[in-house]
């Protein structure tokens, strides 16, 4: 299944082609896990931003996931199989979900704002660039997604970015389900693109106030893009 996918992105030259055969390498070995980034960087002999870029890009593409600690591993990033959470999912209403995400991604915004380094900032830029070129709605979630989750991961808080994994999973059944089939609003992805580029530039500044501040108008101006098409 993604083998096949695999040799269809991998033609042409470069790291991309040769990561992509890394990945199916480990897929015919079965092994789930990939090499470390530091690893990586000496096989495919580019620099780590290089490499942490491509990941990115394979993870959005839900060609990967990873784990804060623990690793990258091969395939789409597993829904949380815990019984809670499936309950939440079945009962939840996008307002609920969107007031969760009001009370803890602000003060993810502040604390990656206060922690970030310039690696983890440029993959936040490049991430924001492909929502802002994303020509369907699914491709800009995917990076959306990616950029709210590098985000987390930037707090350095292992705590927060488990409860930040729990919610989202949470989003992709409440609001992905909802809204998969919905075409692309280009003043909205301007909109939202914009209000990307803000974020990161609040947390490349350090400015953890208004980072907080501009991560809660962007969560507050998705509510009220989803009540216009509810």
């Amino acid at each position: 299944m993604t083998n096949l996918k695999l040799v269809r992105q991998s033609e042409g030259d470069g790291p991309r082609r040769k990561l992509l055969e890394i990945v199916s390498a480990a897929q015919r070995r079965g092994d789930a896990r990939l090499p470390t980034e530091r690893a990586l960087t000496q096989r495919l002999r580019v620099k780590r931003g290089v490499v942490r870029q491509l990941l990115a890009e394979l993870e959005a593409e839900e060609m990967i996931w990873r784990h804060v600690g623990r690793g990258t591993f091969i395939g789409r990033r597993p829904v949380q199989a815990d019984a809670d959470l499936k309950l939440v999912c079945d009962h939840s209403s996008p307002t609920e979900l969107l007031e969760a995400r009001l009370a803890l991604e602000p003060q993810l915004a502040a604390f990656a704002a206060k922690r970030a380094s310039a690696a983890e900032i440029a993959d936040l830029r490049m991430m924001n660039r492909k929502c802002a070129a994303a020509i369907s709605y699914a491709v800009y979630e995917k990076w959306d997604e990616s950029l709210h989750t590098a985000i987390a991961r930037a707090t350095r808080n292992r705590t927060l970015i488990a409860m930040f994994n729990g919610l989202n999973g949470v989003r992709r059944e409440v609001i992905w389900n909802r809204m998969q089939n919905r075409r692309l609003d280009r003043d909205q992805q301007i909109l939202f693109s914009r209000q990307h580029d803000e974020i990161v530039g609040a947390i490349e500044s350090h400015d953890a106030e208004a980072a907080r501040q501009v991560m809660r108008l962007h969560l507050e101006s998705f509510d009220l893009m989803y009540l216009s098409i509810s």
